[in-house]
């Protein structure tokens, strides 16, 4: 997505949660489709004020507003559901809901109207799968949060849609890459 944006002209504000050297070569990347200062911001987006931090710190670098907003941080917890503990039940929701809970109402103040929000989901949020019950529940809460957000902002001029792509593998290992 960012890459797309980025050949559309886009300048990219990227919060990543752990992994700065993928990050770090992520902007490296898209400094060299675009170099429009393009910037990365660390914080778990499951922190109430983290995420305050990190969108003070992308308005002020895009100059006080956000025109698109891809909320796309997911925690996926496998495993069947009676066996499934408390702490990963609770840690599917605090990314997959708290995050984008804490990540949309701090950036919406900065939303202008013709702005967007992107919701990427899952199958696994419409479409019940075996071993994924937490991930699919958490999912589905983000779903309907999203449809409500729509409700809300669109007659803001506030677009807020939801993505679900499917399994996506960039390792260059995805067996399902070339199915026989």
């Amino acid at each position: 997505i960012s890459h797309t944006l980025t050949k559309c002209g886009a300048r990219i504000g990227a919060i990543y949660r752990s992994d700065s050297q993928t990050a770090e070569a992520t902007l490296t990347e898209l400094r060299n489709i675009n170099d429009v200062n393009h910037f990365i911001l660390q914080a778990d987006i499951a922190n109430e004020h983290a995420v305050e931090a990190a969108v003070q710190s992308a308005q002020a670098q895009f100059g006080g507003k956000i025109d698109i907003l891809i909320l796309d941080a997911a925690q996926v917890v496998y495993g069947e559901f009676i066996a499934t503990s408390t702490a990963d039940w609770m840690r599917s929701f605090d990314t997959n809901v708290h995050g984008a809970f804490f990540v949309v109402r701090a950036a919406v103040p900065y939303l202008q109207r013709g702005g967007s929000v992107i919701f990427l989901s899952s199958g696994a949020g419409h479409d019940p799968m075996a071993e994924l019950s937490a991930y699919g529940a958490s999912k589905a809460a983000a779903n309907h949060l999203s449809t409500v957000l729509a409700q809300e902002l669109g007659p803001k001029g506030i677009r807020v849609n939801t993505v679900s792509p499917g399994h996506t593998d960039k390792s260059g290992n995805d067996p399902n890459a070339d199915p026989q």
